[in-house]
């Protein structure tokens, strides 16, 4: 490879030197195996989980907090242990209850993306899937553990849409 190829970071777009492991205009890591992962853990026993997001960049806070979600909206971890779930968010937060107490709502925004309403008596917190902070299969493992939980209220219209997703992905005709 000549030293002095270029490519364009998929990130930003930005001109950058093809070997470069890390793009000098955004900071994203362009090399998979450099890139620092998310510390979440799925612990053994089957329930137990840990989840902690990673910290947004400078931008990435500017956009995700500051325009389009709060800090209240953004996990910072998520702890199941003991039958007991512990949440915080990024703006300090946090949420801890017995599970057998806990009340649950997920519903999708008009992007998509996954929302959680979790609330014990008075205690209430919410937080939603922002993709750079866990990966795909991350959030999705965190929801199934949500909707796992016996007391778990998801919207009329969330169910009926998710509902509705469910049988035309199965090629059902559901105008009949």
């Amino acid at each position: 490879m000549n030293m002095n190829e270029t490519k364009n970071c998929p990130y930003c777009g930005e001109e950058i030197l093809a070997g470069a492991r890390k793009c000098k205009h955004c900071g994203e890591w362009l090399e998979e195996e450099a890139k620092p992962k998310p510390v979440s853990v799925v612990m053994n026993d089957g329930f137990d989980v840990h989840f902690k997001t990673v910290n947004p960049k400078w931008w990435q806070k500017l956009l995700q907090m500051y325009w389009f979600n709060p800090k209240s909206w953004l996990l910072d971890e998520l702890e199941i242990t003991n039958n007991v779930i512990t949440v915080s968010v990024k703006n300090g937060q946090t949420l801890s209850c017995p599970l057998d107490q806990l009340k649950v709502r997920l519903q999708e925004d008009k992007y998509g993306r996954k929302e959680s309403y979790l609330s014990c008596g008075e205690e209430k917190i919410h937080f939603k899937e922002v993709p750079f902070m866990l990966s795909d299969n991350e959030w999705e493992s965190l929801f199934e553990k949500l909707l796992s939980l016996d007391d778990v209220g998801e919207t009329k219209l969330n169910k009926v849409n998710r509902l509705l997703k469910k049988a035309i992905e199965a090629g059902e005709d559901v105008m009949e």
